[in-house]
């Protein structure tokens, strides 16, 4: 990740603490540093310093450090589905059963594909980042 370089990445990095806030121990302290940058600041103004650039690196170190979006009773994930002209769409889901990243992976996918036909997209490129078998 790279720290924020202007007010919208800032706006940007809090909405996706925002969705990944059932996934992350404590996102709300670990958002906070972030939404008082953006009182501080101004649309026009961008601001930072050295308290905001350490909240950064801790997010980044505690991101960096997980190993899946899993425990004993549930587990989770992101998608993110990019089309044309940088429409971007996110969501975050949450399984109330254990599961191993493959399987977390897969559901993902099943969720993914579902979302995209609904659209009615026609053509679509997956990309997965673990073992799971696509084809």
């Amino acid at each position: 990740m790279q720290p924020p370089s202007e007010y919208k990445d800032i706006q940007k990095l809090t909405g996706c603490l925002a969705t990944l806030s059932r996934f992350i121990s404590k996102s709300g302290e670990r958002n906070l540093p972030f939404i008082k940058n953006l009182r501080r600041a101004s649309s026009t103004k961008f601001y930072w310093d050295d308290e905001f650039g350490k909240a950064f690196e801790e997010l980044e170190e505690y991101l960096s450090s997980q190993d899946g979006a899993r425990n004993e009773k549930e587990s989770g994930t992101g998608i993110l589905i990019r089309g044309p002209n940088n429409i971007r769409m996110e969501y975050a889901l949450r399984f109330t059963f254990p599961a191993t990243n493959n399987e977390v992976e897969y559901e993902a996918m099943v969720a993914a594909l579902t979302i995209v036909k609904s659209l009615e997209i026609k053509r679509i490129w997956a990309k997965g980042d673990s073992n799971l078998i696509m084809d």
